[in-house]
């Protein structure tokens, strides 16, 4: 179950920065808040999957340190969102092909 949630909580922050986008109101609190969540939750993957591979570490790595570098790019408009979000986008898609 606890795997589920965290990948249920990492979906649902994703989903309200995309809405954002969508509707083109990108206010940078909420940005901040949403990728500050992400952030939180990426870093409980390894705990919680406990998986021992390698491979699997380093990418929720990878993720971590895409959530990171958008929190440190500040993200405070819809056009700099867009921009933070697809490296954090491909780095959930990359894990998610190899071991969804």
């Amino acid at each position: 179950p606890m795997p589920h949630a965290v990948m249920v909580t990492m979906d649902y922050h994703m989903g309200q920065l995309a809405r954002a986008l969508k509707a083109r109101q990108c206010d940078a609190v909420k940005i901040r808040q949403h990728l500050g969540r992400l952030q939180s939750t990426a870093a409980d993957i390894v705990p919680v999957f406990d998986v021992s591979e390698k491979p699997f570490n380093d990418a929720a790595g990878q993720l971590q340190g895409k959530i990171e570098q958008a929190l440190l790019a500040a993200p405070a408009d819809c056009t700099a969102l867009a921009a933070a979000l697809k490296p954090i986008g491909g780095a959930c898609k990359s894990c998610h092909q190899k071991y969804r």
